[in-house]
């Protein structure tokens, strides 16, 4: 029931903080669909649209910031 060839894909690119932010989505997939519409009600992004977000912030905010 995993998407194993997506998670395969993640970790053959390296990408393992998109592995890792898939493997506790995971986690919530017995009660997925509760959380999601938790998350619809409180206006939160939901599993698997959070994560890009995250990745476009990192890009765009954290990269301007001195060492």
């Amino acid at each position: 029931l995993q998407p194993n060839v997506l998670m395969t894909d993640l970790q053959n690119k390296g990408d393992f903080g998109a592995l890792m932010a898939l493997a506790e989505e995971l986690k919530t997939y017995p009660f997925g669909d509760v959380w999601e519409e938790y998350c619809r009600v409180c206006g939160k992004p939901a599993d698997g649209v959070w994560y890009p977000a995250i990745v476009d912030y990192e890009k765009e905010i954290l990269s301007k910031r001195g060492n």
